[in-house]
């Protein structure tokens, strides 16, 4: 399975809306922390932020196109909620810091998508860039579903919303980023209640085989408080991400020191 004795780390990042930031504060953990990931996967905006970081944006570049206006013009579709909103705004952003071709990337990238067509869940890791990133996040009744020649796609967090194995035979540590915690205790009052907590239950469900094949797993609970189309708060969102990664990290720290394949699965074994 390994080739040389390097630690390679890879990074899977989930979708969530809004509080998907929160993973460019892993991010910038995982900066502080000397680790740069050799191969990512995600879905919806974890594709989008990964697709930026595969494509050689510093973290710090992410993160100011993320809290200025023309991010709050990527990122925020609340003011067109009244209908479906078509996805030629977006790309015609995306293709300013973009690749169109997943082979320009400097990191490998895998994107989670929804094949309506098909019924499954399909993983894109080569062909047209955008196209990818803007199928995996066609979130249903927000954005009008996404066409291409193999189908019709959505939202890939319907069926995979960390698609962390299909990154797990390329690296030696992974690493999964998750911001839709699932509370043990949900106050459930009326209808919407329902709709939403059965809507992030199934979407959760989709993660659960994931989360073990992570060998760091970074899940906030605090972005459960934070709406999936509410940016408002994006500064705090991304500290948040921060905040837990760094926990997280300083926990690993002994495992995270290891240089070779041998000591990390010393490590691990015991």
């Amino acid at each position: 399975m390994f080739k040389d004795k390097k630690v390679h780390f890879g990074l899977s990042l989930s979708g969530g809306g809004s509080r998907g930031l929160a993973h460019l504060g892993v991010l910038k953990a995982m900066e502080d922390a000397g680790i740069k990931p050799e191969v990512i996967s995600g879905t919806s905006m974890g594709a989008i932020l990964g697709a930026f970081v595969a494509a050689g944006h510093s973290i710090d570049t992410i993160i100011q196109i993320a809290l200025d206006a023309k991010g709050e013009r990527l990122f925020n579709v609340q003011r067109s909620m009244l209908g479906l909103v078509g996805l030629d705004r977006i790309r015609a952003i995306l293709v300013d810091y973009l690749p169109d071709d997943f082979s320009a990337l400097k990191i490998p990238l895998f994107i989670s998508t929804t094949n309506l067509t098909r019924g499954e869940n399909e993983m894109f890791s080569s062909g047209p860039l955008l196209d990818a990133i803007l199928a995996s996040m066609a979130i249903p009744v927000v954005f009008k579903p996404m066409k291409l020649p193999t189908g019709i796609y959505v939202d890939g967090g319907l069926t995979n919303n960390m698609p962390a194995r299909a990154i797990r035979d390329q690296c030696t540590v992974l690493i999964g980023s998750h911001v839709n915690y699932l509370e043990a205790n949900a106050d459930i009052n009326n209808v919407k209640h329902v709709i939403e907590r059965c809507f992030q239950m199934a979407i959760f469900n989709t993660v659960a085989n994931e989360k073990t094949a992570c060998d760091i797993y970074i899940d906030p609970p605090e972005l459960r408080s934070f709406k999936t189309l509410n940016f408002d708060n994006a500064e705090q969102i991304i500290d948040l991400g921060y905040s837990a990664a760094k926990e997280v990290f300083q926990q690993k720290a002994e495992l995270l020191k290891k240089k070779s394949v041998l000591e990390w699965l010393r490590q691990w074994g015991s």
